[in-house]
Order: structure tokens, then sequence, then C-alpha cells
């Protein structure tokens, strides 16, 4: 069974660089959906108040599911402006969906699924974790 893995974090945490590696360690190849270039270059969604992209990124996850791929989205998903859409991505998948949140403060989901990545963590540790993480999900 395909894995969603979902990487929320806040602008600097790295999580398109994980992302990035992810995608050339996880075999096959998984596909990856980063937030910020939909919004702004395929939709174009130019000011942080026009929302209208995240039923996009849900077509594209159940696409991306549906032909037995990995699934990866990341972004810059704050609670209280994506907080339906991360709820949304957890019901279509749950049984093999994780969610890291890097970050210091309280932007945590609350989801069982959803672990919560420290900034000082470096990014080696955190790919290795999420790899492991992965692995331990039945595929």
């Amino acid at each position: 069974m395909a894995r969603l893995i979902v990487l929320r974090g806040n602008l600097e945490a790295g999580t398109s660089l994980i992302a990035r590696s992810l995608q050339k360690l996880v075999s096959p190849q998984p596909l990856l959906i980063d937030y910020d270039a939909v919004r702004r270059e395929t939709i174009k969604e130019l000011r942080d108040d026009m929302i209208i992209s995240p039923g996009s990124i849900v077509l594209a996850v159940r696409y991306g599911l549906k032909q037995g791929r990995d699934v990866i989205v990341e972004g810059n998903f704050q609670r209280h402006m994506y907080g339906r859409l991360m709820v949304d991505l957890n019901k279509i998948h749950p049984k093999s969906t994780l969610f890291y949140y890097f970050s210091k403060d309280e932007d945590a989901m609350g989801f069982a699924n959803e672990k919560i990545i420290p900034e000082i963590t470096n990014m080696e540790d955190s790919v290795d974790q999420i790899i492991a993480d992965m692995n331990a999900l039945e595929r």
C-alpha cells in the first residue's frame, strides 16, 4: 500500500530540503507535491489570502496514491489556514499516513500519526527518522 507523508513547518524549517532528500532516497521514487510551487507557479495564487489550491492538493494526492506511489506533500501549512486540508489528507489514507511538524511553536494538528520535529534536529536525522517510520508502515 502506498504511503502519504505530510511535512509541515514554518518558513525556513527545511521541509523542502527534507522532501527532496526523501524523494531521492525512497524507492520507488515518490510523487512530491510542493505546495508553494502549486500555489505560486501552477495555480498562480499571488497573495497569502488567496487560498483556492487545497482542493488541487487533495486531487494530486489521490491520483498518486491510486497509482500505487508514495506521496510526499510539503509546505508551510499553518493550522489556522490549512487545518481543514490536513484533516482531509488524514482521512484519505489514515492507516498509511504520517505527519511531521517542524517547529517550536504550538501549531501541531494533534493527530495520533503526527510527530513534532524540534528545530534543532539536523536534516540527516530527520530524513533517517522519516524513512524508518515509512518502513514501519505496511506497504
